[in-house]
């Protein structure tokens, strides 16, 4: 089921609040939370290793078009004491093709104990000095249907009578792994797909398979979400 946040307390907010070390901030992360977070990143969101390697946080930019995805997001990590509870505010910049993007961010506090996570997405690149994201070897351990729904509402585009998923930063063998997890944990039908020429690849959801996609996931998707499900809501 769609997490209520209104079953939380706000005012009774968790150990996790600014200014405590990142050291000290060691969870325990609930089964929901860690489903969330997986689910992020398997699209677009980013887990930064701070300085020093001391700890990591998660970097959270949705487009304006999806606010109500990302408030509901922040929400939940707010109240449950991973980030402040200031509302995230729209920004606006100028990229250098000259559009104008407008999107909204927040960021989670610092956590030592978010440190495993990165470790198993993310590979330091020597060549390029930096991390790349990688898809997990035992990701099937973690993609549970709340995951699933997160990974659609955050990178999954219509496409026809089916929809995409946006997975062009990883590898062909990554992407093909993810289909595999995607039939044998869920028994859904996925295949690889050039977006292009220097745009990756997509994994593409067959017609077929729609509905089963639905039953899984639409017991968590916001309404304001539920348009990328085409003709199949």
């Amino acid at each position: 089921m769609l997490i209520n946040l209104t079953s939380f307390n706000i005012k009774k907010r968790s150990f996790h609040h600014g200014k405590i070390c990142s050291l000290e901030r060691i969870g325990p992360h609930e089964k929901n939370t860690l489903s969330i977070i997986f689910g992020s990143l398997l699209g677009d969101t980013h887990l930064e290793k701070r300085s020093l390697g001391i700890g990591s946080r998660f970097k959270f930019d949705i487009s304006n078009k999806n606010v109500e995805y990302l408030s509901w997001l922040h929400k939940y990590f707010a109240i449950k004491g991973y980030s402040s509870l200031k509302k995230p505010i729209l920004k606006t910049i100028l990229t250098k093709e000259g559009k104008v993007f407008k999107f909204v961010s927040f960021n989670t506090y610092t956590f030592s104990s978010f440190n495993w996570i990165h470790d198993k997405f993310y590979l330091f690149d020597k060549s390029s000095n930096n991390f790349i994201k990688i898809i997990p070897h035992d990701i099937e351990n973690f993609l549970t249907p709340l995951a699933l729904a997160i990974w659609f509402m955050n990178d999954a585009s219509k496409f026809n009578n089916s929809v995409i998923l946006a997975t062009n930063s990883f590898t062909l063998k990554e992407i093909t792994s993810l289909c595999k997890v995607l039939y044998v944990k869920f028994n859904i039908l996925a295949s690889p797909h050039s977006g292009g020429v220097g745009k990756g690849l997509f994994i593409k959801i067959l017609v077929g398979d729609m509905p089963q996609l639905k039953k899984i996931i639409n017991p968590y998707i916001i309404n304001s979400m539920k348009y990328k499900l085409g003709n199949h809501i």
